[in-house]
């Protein structure tokens, strides 16, 4: 429940317009997450694969896809 309002949350604060939920999905979003009916999509990362945080200051770490 928390991971559906989190990544609807995150579509609402899109800066591009097109890219934003009318108000009518966000509604039906909702409903569904309230009723139970919505899924997640969970990306399964292994944690030894790719840190997310640099343990120096000097460079970022980055994430890559296999595309």
């Amino acid at each position: 429940m928390i991971v559906g309002v989190a990544e609807l949350a995150f579509r609402c604060l899109q800066n591009t317009k097109d890219m934003r939920p009318c108000m009518d999905d966000v509604l039906r979003v909702l409903e569904e997450i309230r009723g139970g009916d919505y899924s997640t999509n969970v990306i399964n990362v292994p944690s030894d694969d790719m840190p997310l945080v640099s343990r120096s200051t000097n460079s970022v770490a980055s994430l890559a896809t296999d595309d």
